[in-house]
């Protein structure tokens, strides 16, 4: 596990002293893995819980306001639904995601 913890006071425009990271991988999850990337970095930002790619570092909001800073373009991202797993156990319903919503609220503490 990884945690990362983001501060530059020499921006005051762009200051990201409330970014929290964790890597999370696929391996480690296994059939809950709800993502088509195989790892990623869980971050709150601002209090919103996203989800980023680890190969493109795109990020994806995994809450509510997540979603609203996507909206607002106060955080570049893009839908969840682009890369959201379907559960091949329920069809038509998608995997899980409270689990990483849950890591991500963790760091937003």
């Amino acid at each position: 596990m990884i945690l990362v913890s983001c501060s530059d006071s020499s921006d005051k425009k762009k200051d990201h002293s409330d970014i929290k990271v964790k890597y999370v991988t696929k391996a480690e999850y296994g059939d809950k893995w709800a993502f088509t990337f195989d790892d990623g970095l869980i971050s709150c930002i601002k209090k919103g819980v996203f989800i980023a790619d680890g190969r493109t570092l795109i990020k994806y909001p995994l809450t509510g306001l997540g979603m609203t800073y996507m909206r607002n373009g106060m955080v570049p991202a893009q839908p969840l639904e682009n890369v959201w797993l379907p559960n091949p156990k329920n069809p038509g319903a998608k995997i899980n995601v409270n689990p990483f919503i849950d890591e991500g609220l963790k760091l937003c503490k």
